[in-house]
């Protein structure tokens, strides 16, 4: 059985454009790489001014979770930051668009 992650980041309507492209063609497939996958993205929108965006991810257990984390394998394994050069660029300014 697999783990489902549900994140929300508040994010101004005037950066949600950039904020799913970076996510969509940097996080997402980095993500993909390190066999998670991204099964949804949305906003919410109770009444409220509708700027938290939401993200559900899913890893194949805690261990596979663990090592998506900055601290984890993926992140440290110096053959695996090589591989994945590339991508990161596309989203390194991402945390910047979150309020």
């Amino acid at each position: 059985m697999g783990i489902l992650v549900q994140r929300e980041f508040t994010v101004a309507a005037d950066h949600r454009g950039e904020f799913e492209r970076q996510s969509r063609l940097g996080l997402w497939e980095n993500m993909r790489y390190n066999g998670a996958q991204m099964i949804a993205y949305g906003t919410w929108a109770f009444g409220g001014p509708g700027d938290v965006v939401v993200t559900n991810s899913v890893y194949a257990d805690f261990d596979h979770w663990t090592a998506t984390r900055p601290w984890g394998y993926f992140a440290t394994s110096e053959g695996h930051i090589q591989e994945t050069q590339a991508l990161r660029p596309i989203f390194a300014g991402r945390n910047r668009l979150i309020q």
